[in-house]
């Protein structure tokens, strides 16, 4: 006999385990700040250029990629983490500037650039500025020493 006060709780079980409802570009768990032994074992991180976009802003790249196939400050020991970055945090203190990366395990994503960091926008004052990884515990690594320089021909047509 068919208990069908149960099935509705049997159909989200099926659907819930379908590969058809992993149809969306990216199904994560939640997310954590990355710890910095993650970071190296998928072969690091490393700070790229920074360039002025306006009077006290700029950009910086972040290079590195959870998925362990390439080498920025050491070589992978580990690939295919099956991680991705949900978002970069980025906080300015004084000459400092602190990263943390939240990442997330995937569940299945058509997107493997999801795994590779992006670039952020610092809003902070010209001059060298120290970069650290910051990890969820609040310990610190640095990173790289980079100058803000002034970028007249940026300030010229962005006076705000």
């Amino acid at each position: 006999m068919t208990n069908w006060r149960m099935l509705p709780v049997l159909c989200l079980l099926v659907v819930g385990v379908s590969p058809l409802a992993h149809a969306a570009d990216t199904s994560t768990l939640r997310g954590q700040i990355a710890d910095w032994s993650f970071i190296q074992s998928v072969g690091g991180l490393q700070i790229g250029n920074t360039l002025q976009e306006k009077q006290f802003a700029w950009s910086m790249e972040i290079l590195c990629d959870l998925s362990g196939h390439q080498t920025f400050t050491q070589k992978p020991t580990s690939v295919d983490s099956g991680m991705i970055i949900q978002k970069t945090l980025v906080e300015s203190k004084g000459n400092d500037v602190f990263i943390s990366l939240v990442t997330s395990p995937v569940i299945w994503t058509s997107n493997p650039d999801k795994a590779k960091c992006k670039g952020v926008t610092i809003e902070s004052t010209p001059g060298f500025h120290q970069i650290y990884y910051r990890d969820a515990a609040g310990k610190t690594y640095p990173l790289k020493q980079v100058e803000f320089n002034k970028d007249s021909a940026v300030l010229n047509q962005n006076p705000g």
